[in-house]
């Protein structure tokens, strides 16, 4: 899935020589990924240059994409992997 949004150019990709990091959570929050949750995870990743990827489930989606988000279907108890990789990807990580 093309990262197309906000501050990307269409058919941009990320340098595979970029920083890269990892963080992983587990979701406790009783609906799951919702709606209003992954507005807020979306909001949050488009401050960052880095791409944003979100593993669930053994799906992948763009971190700053709601659609692509919720099609995860992430419930409570699943762990999320999220995968940063730009100029600021630690930051990105982390919050």
């Amino acid at each position: 899935m093309s990262g197309s949004g906000p501050g990307r150019k269409e058919g941009a990709r990320t340098p595979a020589a970029a920083p890269r990091a990892e963080s992983s959570c587990l979701l406790e929050h009783r609906p799951g990924l919702h709606v209003r949750a992954a507005s807020v995870f979306v909001r949050t990743a488009q401050r960052f240059r880095a791409e944003v990827r979100v593993e669930a489930g053994g799906a992948t989606a763009d971190g700053k994409s709601i659609l692509e988000l919720l099609t995860l279907a992430a419930v409570r108890g699943s762990t999320l992997r999220i995968v940063a990789q730009g100029p600021d990807a630690v930051r990105a990580a982390r919050e």
